[in-house]
């Protein structure tokens, strides 16, 4: 599959999850266009991911904050499925803040590197179970008929509070 940046991404589009497969985008917790934000840049001998500080990163450790992730450390290849050493860290001012929700997946694949959907602002439990209700409203309506304005107030409510989380 060929490559997707994040500002283009929308409800529906297939994208890497892991090594051999692919899941639906169902929704976005953040989709800001407009928004400078500090992003840490984790450079491996192979690939450079560029994620917000507080994204979970699936690590040589376990799951940790992006930020806290240093030379030395090791990340994973989410093409091809290997470790891939953290060989520099950098801190950037980028434009736009995305943060997609997958079918079916705790995982995405973004910039070659294998991340979780999950951010240090909600516990993974906790965003596993707010979700749950918007990824059925999803499943059931389909993404052409799943929008905010046309959900039930609870989900409307659950959707907007994601709007408030600190990333």
């Amino acid at each position: 599959g060929s490559s997707i940046p994040m500002a283009k991404l929308a409800l529906g589009n297939k994208v890497r999850v892991d090594v051999n497969k692919f899941e639906e985008v169902f929704f976005f917790s953040h989709r800001e266009w407009e928004v400078t934000h500090r992003f840490v840049v984790l450079e491996t001998e192979a690939r450079n991911l560029t994620v917000s500080r507080n994204h979970l990163i699936p690590a040589g450790h376990g799951l940790v904050r992006a930020g806290t992730i240093t030379v030395g450390d090791t990340v994973y290849d989410g093409v091809h499925g290997h470790e891939l050493k953290v060989v520099r860290r950098q801190w950037v001012l980028r434009r736009g803040l995305f943060h997609p929700h997958i079918l079916g997946s705790d995982t995405i694949v973004v910039d070659g590197v294998l991340a979780s959907t999950f951010t240090t602002s909600v516990h993974p439990t906790m965003a596993r179970l707010f979700l749950k209700p918007i990824e059925l409203s999803y499943t059931i309506l389909g993404f052409q008929l799943f929008e905010i304005r046309k959900l039930p107030p609870v989900l409307t409510a659950l959707v907007q509070s994601f709007s408030l989380l600190n990333y």
